[in-house]
């Protein structure tokens, strides 16, 4: 919008009071231009007009004063010579409109006066109003009905710099300030001629103004697949009948006493003595229909398995997923919120919550730690038990059964019901990754190679971290391997992935001048964020620390004695490192997150280090937890609330951007930015991910789970 300085050079060298008053008058003529005007033409009354016997004086007068500008605007725009000669259709439905409104005809008012426009809080960044979404869509005439779009017009940095010194902000949080202003126009108008129209306006008054039109709706928009959502319908039916079937068999007919993965049943036979019983294994077919019994799921989700060794990891999968919830729940509320007041959100953190919050992407190097642990725990008890074989096809098969029918069933859901469940300004934004990017891309997520094709719209892009736990898990057999038979060249091979991913991160950051982690502000160009995302934050090779600690430190624990007693120094010193090392990582890029950015060096240096010294944290918990020697951070961890909550990590990792996008993106207005409010939000969208991934693995991940080890055991 650099126009500005050319059309109004002067404001620059006013005082301070007087430049506040020029750049409200601006943008009040870029967005309401003309305002002083009043309706022309006669008033015509007629049967469905709004005459003054059917509404008080005071209400007309009152809408004349609010809407007699936009009237006039359209007006100029129709004035435009070329407009009829390019635009028929669209044009003369805006001046059957414009008649219409000044004709007081009940349609046209409604949707003049869904318009949004700017009000008062420019000082304060209050550059957003929608206006009203449902008077519009649901507005129509015999020719056309109301199309709402939402119009972006871009503010140049000398404006925003010019009222961070009136308002005294600091730094916007998350992207560029831009005004949003919700339009209501006749549906025979394309999206590209409503920008047409946008722009003409902006030529009139700002030349260099940058205007874009997007997510333009209609109530008769007709949706693409209907026969995708009666087959998601129906296959959801038959997983309902399915459990219901199956926990009626469980039941009622036939008792079962189950043993891990065993079952045995047992019959009553028709004797001389009917209290005699026999016991047998349950046909295939039977344990097939067993798998979708929603009482043995829920006991398996409340079921304690393995030892008390690794029981600390239910409360450190839990707490990675409250954090991923929360951090979600801010970081899209940016995107797919529109608060009134963004001046307010600055990154000058008054709590140690927002501090791990705005830090938020170590919760997912939890995740790798554990995984990285439980595989070589699981692959290193299996090759003791046969040294000379490991299946691999069965190894294989396990892990893509445990982790894609979950995706690809949300991915199904994503691209066939989820169009359904809202509407609103920022519904078609908040939904594109799951809906139209899924339709296009789905394959790809199949293959898990999402995170390496096309990564600029990713299918589910949050389920990247998917892809990259299963091509470490692709590699940990090998690892595993050489760590047995031959240690020192496993450890060699393990040491040269972990340095090298450090050696690779710290060079790609340095030399492409990347953040040391996701900033959340405008301190960095958005471009280089994405580089980022795509180039380091996504690829497995800068990932890998944190999966190979939790490899190494599994291989330690299953190898050696676990009554290995430290001193109360040793112990000291070890919980001092470890809160340095996850507190103190994590809390160390406030400055950067409050738009103190790190040099190069030391950005390079961080994000090369920072997750496998968070990793080593883990390491320590993990350790003094197997050993008993954990205190109140052992006990804690252990707990058997969390049992059932991690067991639904993985749904509830996949789901939540998804409930949030539902939640969000049907928001038809703006909201008055307060901490307060975001939690509300955050302990919203978890415990409705919580529950909905409940059902989720009741009805579908458990039984597709159960039945993929039956039929791999035949």
């Amino acid at each position: 919008m650099c126009g500005v300085s050319q059309m109004f050079g002067s404001i620059m060298t006013l005082k301070r009071a007087n430049l506040s008053i020029s750049i409200m008058i601006i943008i009040m003529m870029i967005c309401n231009p003309d305002s002083t005007l009043a309706i022309n033409g006669e008033q015509e009354t007629n049967s469905d007009s709004i005459n003054q016997q059917q509404r008080p004086i005071d209400v007309i007068k009152i809408w004349n004063q609010h809407n007699s500008q936009i009237l006039n605007v359209l007006q100029m725009i129709l004035s435009q010579s070329h407009w009829n000669d390019h635009h028929g259709q669209c044009h003369s439905s805006l001046k059957q409109l414009i008649g219409d409104a000044r004709k007081r005809k009940h349609y046209a008012m409604k949707m003049i006066d869904s318009n949004g426009r700017l009000t008062s809080g420019l000082l304060e960044g209050r550059f957003t109003n929608l206006g009203q979404f449902s008077e519009c869509v649901t507005t129509s005439s015999e020719s056309f009905s109301g199309k709402y779009c939402t119009v972006y017009i871009s503010i140049p940095n000398n404006l925003i710099t010019v009222l961070s010194n009136i308002s005294g902000f600091d730094h916007i949080m998350y992207e560029t300030v831009s005004a949003k202003l919700g339009v209501c126009l006749p549906s025979t108008c394309s999206q590209e001629e409503i920008e047409a129209i946008a722009r003409q306006l902006s030529i009139m008054f700002v030349p260099e103004l940058e205007i874009k039109v997007s997510n333009c709706v209609e109530k008769n928009d007709e949706t693409e697949n209907p026969f995708g959502l009666g087959i998601f319908v129906a296959i959801c039916l038959i997983f309902v009948l399915l459990a219901i079937m199956g926990t009626i068999f469980d039941h009622y007919n036939l008792k079962f006493k189950t043993n891990g993965e065993s079952y045995a049943m047992i019959t009553k036979l028709e004797s001389q003595n009917s209290n005699e019983s026999l016991s047998r294994e349950p046909t295939t077919d039977e344990k097939i229909l067993l798998a979708f019994s929603t009482k043995q799921n829920w006991q398996k989700l409340f079921q304690v398995t393995g030892g008390e060794s690794i029981n600390v990891f239910h409360g450190l999968k839990f707490l990675a997923m409250f954090w991923i919830i929360a951090q979600h729940s801010m970081s899209f509320s940016s995107i797919w919120i529109n608060f009134s007041n963004p001046f307010d959100i600055k990154y000058k953190v008054y709590n140690i919550l927002e501090i791990f919050l705005l830090n938020g992407t170590f919760s997912v190097d939890i995740f790798f730690f554990i995984s990285g642990y439980l595989v070589m725990h699981s692959l290193v008890r299996s090759m003791s038990a046969d040294t000379s074989r490991l299946n691999l096809k069965t190894f294989y098969l396990n892990r893509y059964i445990r982790m894609t029918p979950t995706m690809m069933f949300l991915i199904f859901f994503s691209t066939t019901v989820l169009r359904y469940l809202g509407n609103g300004p920022e519904w078609l934004g908040s939904t594109v990754m799951f809906d139209h990017w899924c339709r296009n891309r789905w394959f790809l997520n199949l293959f898990y190679v999402h995170n390496f094709i096309q990564t600029e719209n990713m299918c589910l892009s949050h389920s990247w971290y998917s892809a990259v736990d299963m091509q470490f898990f692709l590699i940990s057999p090998l690892l595993a391997i050489l760590l047995i038979r031959k240690r020192w060249l496993g450890m060699t091979l393990i040491l040269l992935i972990l340095f090298g991913s450090i050696i690779i991160t710290s060079i790609m950051t340095y030399v492409n001048q990347y953040p040391a982690v996701p900033y959340f502000n405008d301190k960095i160009d958005i471009n280089i964020m994405n580089s980022y995302y795509k180039h380091v934050y996504i690829k497995p090779y800068c990932r890998i620390g944190p999966y190979i600690i939790g490899l190494l430190l599994a291989h330690e624990m299953m190898t050696t004695r676990r009554d290995v007693r430290l001193s109360k120094k040793t112990l000291i010193a070890g919980w001092l490192f470890t809160a340095t090392a996850t507190f103190g990582i994590v809390m160390c890029m406030l400055p950067a997150n409050n738009g103190l950015i790190p040099t190069i060096l030391a950005a390079a240096m961080y994000s090369s280090l920072s997750r496998n010294l968070f990793a080593v944290g883990l390491a320590w918990i993990t350790f003094v937890s197997i050993t008993d020697q954990g205190g109140f951070v052992q006990t804690l961890f252990s707990l058997k609330l969390w049992i059932p909550l991690s067991r639904l990590a993985y749904c509830a990792y996949l789901l939540n951007p998804i409930i949030i996008a539902i939640f969000y993106g049907s928001r038809n207005q703006t909201f008055e930015y307060t901490p307060y409010l975001l939690l509300y939000f955050t302990i919203s969208n978890i415990i409705v991910t919580y529950l909905a991934s409940l059902m989720i693995a009741l009805f579908i991940e458990y039984p597709l789970i159960t039945i993929s080890k039956i039929l791999l055991k035949r």
